[in-house]
């Protein structure tokens, strides 16, 4: 397993006054919703760093999804922004993962408040942390891998609540030898409101080195390609596509989360590869068949 140390740097003291609403934030999301895919294709693959894999293939892990947003803002608004690491929920967690194994995106308003999308974990709007109040809000994350049933926003199973509070850390913090969040550091506490127990961190310092410090492992764990693609529904929610997963003689798929279907790969008609090409060729760089034949062969 490949593991480096985590590099990070302070971002509070350089905020500067920013001008925008929270409305351009949930934009934001929506846009990386309807137009980027989560997908480990361009590192297992194509062996792209998450910028090379956002910019040429609209893909990739969490990096790469909070990079979309982060250049979108600043092309768009002048928005600046920084990616910050962060923990995970127990239940996402795999014993090879070091502590701090995700990233995510925060957007400085001013000095006292600052916001924080995670579009890995599907938020449908930011947590705001407020350092004056230190006051805890509470954030919508969709399920995605969850069929919905219901047509009326109200009633959706899919959407889990996600309550926020800012905390302070008092000392340097030792989560392994490989990585450290120092003193005086802001964080999110956040957790499932059906699970207050399980809960993870985003740390409001910058991470410098997102790629050596995280994908590096993630990639040889999660070592079987995927891409995960999603739509705005009627109700204006992210809901998935396609799931498309390949693994040694098999491709398994699913189709608007419906349950997966393992085919193997003998078995996969020109037809299927047709269809799943014209919906997710946008974010593969070669034809889904040879992809399939990459797997195989090493």
């Amino acid at each position: 397993m490949i593991y480096n140390k985590l590099l990070t740097q302070p971002f509070i003291h350089k905020i500067v006054e920013q001008d925008f609403t929270e409305s351009i934030i949930i934009d934001s999301l929506e846009k990386c919703y309807q137009t980027c895919a989560f997908s480990t294709f361009p590192y297992i693959i194509h062996n792209y760093n998450s910028l090379q894999a956002i910019l040429l293939t609209k893909s990739g892990n969490c990096i790469s999804l909070s990079l979309f947003i982060k250049l979108f803002l600043k092309e768009h608004y002048n928005i600046y922004s920084y990616l910050i690491p962060c923990t995970i929920p127990k239940k996402y967690k795999h014993s090879d993962y070091l502590d701090i194994c995700h990233v995510a995106l925060a957007i400085p308003l001013n000095k006292n408040c600052v916001y924080i999308v995670d579009p890995a974990f599907y938020f449908l709007n930011p947590i705001i942390v407020n350092l004056s109040t230190m006051s805890c809000t509470t954030v919508f994350s969709k399920s995605i891998y969850d069929r919905e049933k219901s047509s009326d926003l109200k009633t959706y199973s899919s959407i889990d609540i996600v309550e926020s509070c800012p905390k302070k850390i008092e000392k340097n913090t030792i989560f392994n030898k490989y990585q450290t969040i120092g003193k005086n550091t802001y964080y999110a506490n956040s957790y499932f409101k059906n699970d207050p127990t399980d809960n993870w961190c985003y740390f409001l310092t910058e991470i410098i080195n997102p790629d050596e410090a995280i994908t590096s492992f993630f990639i040889h764990i999660k070592n079987n390609p995927f891409i995960t693609t999603t739509y705005i529904d009627k109700q204006g929610v992210c809901t998935s596509e396609y799931f498309i997963k390949l693994t040694p003689g098999y491709i398994e798929i699913s189709k608007d989360a419906e349950d997966m279907e393992r085919i193997n790969v003998d078995e996969v008609t020109k037809t299927q590869i047709n269809t799943i090409d014209k919906k997710i060729g946008g974010f593969l760089q070669d034809s889904l068949s040879n992809y399939i034949n990459f797997t195989n062969t090493g």
